[in-house]
């Protein structure tokens, strides 16, 4: 036997009632306008691969625009049902730690979109009255204003106020302008002579030690760019840092890896971009930075043709 909430619209009731009336038939036959996009959402969530199939009631609040009133019951309903698994999160906010709802859509719920989009489970049309809309919260709205405990006397005395500070912010913005034409009037432009500006600072150029870690995961680039169409940063991090080794030197941390990357896409040397996961078919989610050899990094490769044997003599770590 299940309870029904008696603090909801009658509305909602009757829709809770006739839903948990076919559960105890062991059978969904219909579900409502927004238990069935409540499904899609969810299902979209998985296809997408956001935490897989995971949302909160503030996320379908955002999507359909109806309040938490009119959501609850639907995913109480749908957790019923067993299409949606209900969990619970917590998160940082305001400075206290609070307790998050979450939902996750099951393979049940998977199959009941299918079964929707077939008419195995017939969608109901059921228009929500207007206390169930999201432009109608806060709650607090919904209280009688009698209730509120604002005597007349202190409602209008704030009217006062408010009509005294829209007064006041007139007169400081008339006082702002004001000062600002004495400043501008008082201040006189100073005239420097072209040859007194100062020049512009030309950029500084790689010392011996950079030039010699830029050629390495350059020339590390290029050898695994030969062998893949899409290359990691992190393939060309753990080449370059097996190359160092080779050679007996010392590789740079991953700190100091990503500023040389960043200094060689700021001098045209390669370029650098994010490229989602299933794009480079691998495992994960997100997207991850590839690394491609530029017309210019080429050059400066070839420039610095037989750099290994210098690296040896050079002898700098």
């Amino acid at each position: 036997m299940y309870n029904i909430p008696r603090n909801f619209n009658t509305s909602v009731n009757i829709i809770i009632a006739a839903k948990v009336s076919v559960m105890a038939n062991g059978s969904v036959e219909t579900l409502s306008v927004l238990e069935s996009k409540i499904l899609n959402l969810g299902k979209d969530q998985c296809n997408n691969g956001y935490h897989g199939g995971t949302f909160t009631p503030g996320y379908i609040r955002k999507e359909t625009g109806l309040s938490y009133l009119a959501i609850n019951p639907a995913l109480l309903a749908l957790v019923n049902y067993g299409f949606l698994e209900a969990s619970k999160s917590t998160a940082f906010r305001n400075g206290s730690t609070i307790d998050i709802d979450v939902y996750t859509i099951t393979y049940k719920g998977l199959q009941a979109t299918e079964e929707i989009r077939l008419g195995a489970i017939k969608v109901e049309e059921h228009e929500f009255s207007n206390g169930l809309h999201r432009r109608n919260e806060p709650m607090n709205s919904f209280r009688p204003r009698r209730e509120s405990g604002h005597g007349p006397e202190l409602i209008q005395s704030f009217k006062s106020m408010e009509t005294d500070l829209a007064t006041i912010s007139e007169k400081v913005k008339e006082l702002h302008t004001k000062f600002d034409r004495i400043l501008a009037s008082s201040v006189k432009p100073e005239t420097t002579n072209s040859s007194e500006r100062p020049k512009a600072r030309k950029p500084r150029a790689a010392s011996r030690k950079s030039l010699k870690h830029q050629t390495i995961i350059l020339d590390s680039l290029k050898a695994l760019s030969e062998k893949s169409k899409f290359v990691l940063a992190n393939n060309v991090y753990e080449t370059y840092s097996q190359k160092c080794k080779d050679l007996g030197i010392s590789s740079r941390n991953t700190s100091q890896y990503r500023n040389i990357l960043k200094r060689l896409e700021k001098e045209n040397h390669v370029s650098l971009k994010r490229v989602g996961c299933k794009e480079l078919r691998i495992k994960g989610r997100g997207s991850r930075v590839v690394v491609e050899l530029t017309q210019d990094g080429s050059e400066l490769l070839k420039k610095n043709e037989g750099v290994g044997a210098e690296l040896v003599r050079w002898n700098i770590t």
